[in-house]
């Protein structure tokens, strides 16, 4: 089944790419940026390259069919650090045709649409051996060229107009080619809403004007697409894992129902480690608890210590007093009989004096 897919891009050194990088990926060629001095070399992925070929215009130099003169005379043209380097799109042929058809079918596109206005095209061609993928990667330069080489850049064919065209283009050549083969497939440039919109149209016109056969052949045509909706495009690395294990693919369900046992068992392990960590949580918070009341019960019995050391003291005081003033009635010296026994107290950990009579 033909289908529509036709996507335009811009090549931008600000996003750091280059255009001989592009061009040796699409044609799995080695190539060498002259001004950076860096290889790009893709010749080992030969496997899926059908054909590659670069199309010139008539005013061209002969020497810009040579890969990597073209892109280096781009790159040393562009010199700011946010040119624009070429415009690329990947478009996706017909599975019903042939190699010949297809190169056929793209040759003639890109000569009517972008050859005939001045732009060079590097074009590749891939596919897989099941021919399962058929699609081309096109690359356009974007300067005015002549015998000597690019001129300025050609404002006129960065028009957003210009894409709607290029895809209505491609559209109607799709069907002409597909019609020439005798093939029952078409393909629109127009989403599935549009194809609808069109037709209730088209339909509500020939009943306005009486003509009554063509708008039942409009409303036949709502019918077969009235309940379509568009694909959700694959990316290119579940692709690549379906085609490499063909064999052993599992069904949408299969695959779906193994995603939601994953995705439990990932729950699972994560309330473990949840779990796990809150535990290791709580004895950490136990232990520092525990550790802080000990050191204030510490710090308040060293408090307490000091306060009675600090009253003993006193105490003592007032007692030498006292003995001073029976010396001089008595004639005897109580004073000296005092001593002092320095001692580190094991309770509180702080120096203390105790006197003894």
């Amino acid at each position: 089944m033909a289908i529509f897919h036709l996507n335009f891009k811009i090549l931008k050194r600000s996003e750091g790419k280059s255009s001989l990088y592009l061009s040796a990926y699409n044609s799995r060629t080695r190539l060498k940026d002259e001004k950076t001095g860096l290889v790009f070399n893709y010749e080992k992925k030969k496997e899926d390259l059908m054909h590659q070929e670069i199309i010139l215009p008539n005013n061209a130099p002969k020497s810009f069919k040579d890969r990597s003169t073209l892109w280096n005379a781009v790159e040393s043209k562009n010199n700011r650090r946010d040119s624009q380097l070429s415009r690329y799109f990947i478009v996706a042929l017909p599975r019903e045709q042939t190699l010949e058809q297809n190169h056929k079918l793209l040759t003639d596109y890109i000569k009517k649409n972008f050859i005939k206005k001045g732009m060079c095209a590097d074009i590749a061609i891939h596919n897989d051996a099941d021919n399962n993928n058929p699609h081309a990667h096109v690359m356009l330069t974007m300067q005015d060229v002549n015998e000597t080489g690019f001129l300025n850049k050609n404002r006129e064919w960065n028009n957003k107009n210009n894409v709607e065209i290029w895809r209505r283009s491609w559209a109607v050549s799709v069907n002409k080619s597909l019609r020439e083969n005798n093939k029952k497939d078409l393909v629109s440039n127009l989403s599935f809403l549009r194809q609808k919109e069109m037709l209730i149209k088209k339909a509500n016109e020939n009943l306005n004007s009486d003509k009554i056969d063509e708008a039942e052949k409009y409303l036949e045509a709502y019918n077969q697409i009235k309940d379509k909706k568009p694909k959700k495009r694959k990316s290119r690395q579940s692709y690549i894992k379906r085609k490499k294990f063909k064999s052993y693919a599992k069904t949408y369900e299969q695959q779906a129902e193994d995603n939601r046992i994953k995705r439990e068992k990932k729950k699972e392990e994560m309330k473990k480690e949840n779990k796990l960590t809150s535990f290791f949580k709580s004895v950490f918070n136990k232990l520092t608890n525990k550790q802080k009341k000990e050191q204030e019960e510490r710090k308040q019995r060293e408090i307490a210590a000091m306060q009675q050391w600090q009253k003993n003291e006193e105490k003592r005081a007032e007692l030498r007093e006292k003995l001073k003033n029976e010396n001089n009635h008595e004639g005897i010296n109580y004073v000296d009989k005092i001593h002092n026994e320095r001692r580190r107290d094991q309770d509180y950990n702080i120096p203390t004096t105790k006197y003894k009579i």
